[in-house]
């Protein structure tokens, strides 16, 4: 198969580009919709100030110390080669590099 029938125009990637950038700007605002109605919430279902605290700080430290550990673990295991910039540029660009 020839390699320029696989990849696409130009522009068709500019408009995928667009539309990605869309989606996750979409994305990241409607996961952070739910955040300031979470310690109301939490009240409704009849938890105390304090619990509340608790909750909020242990929501915090949890993902830290799992981001510590995947550190770890990423820097022990073998470069991956799904990320490679090869790999990123078949994504974006077709098979060109």
């Amino acid at each position: 198969m020839n390699a320029e029938a696989t990849t696409l125009p130009r522009r068709a990637r500019l408009l995928n580009n667009w539309l990605l950038l869309l989606a996750m700007i979409l994305a990241n605002i409607g996961g952070q919709m739910y955040g300031p109605l979470l310690p109301l919430y939490l009240q409704d279902l009849s938890a105390s100030v304090a619990q509340v605290g608790l909750f909020f700080t242990l929501s915090r430290i949890i993902p830290l110390a799992l981001q510590i550990l995947g550190g770890y673990i990423a820097l022990a295991a073998p470069v991956s080669p799904l990320l490679s910039k090869d790999c990123i540029n078949r994504i974006f660009y077709g098979n060109k590099n």
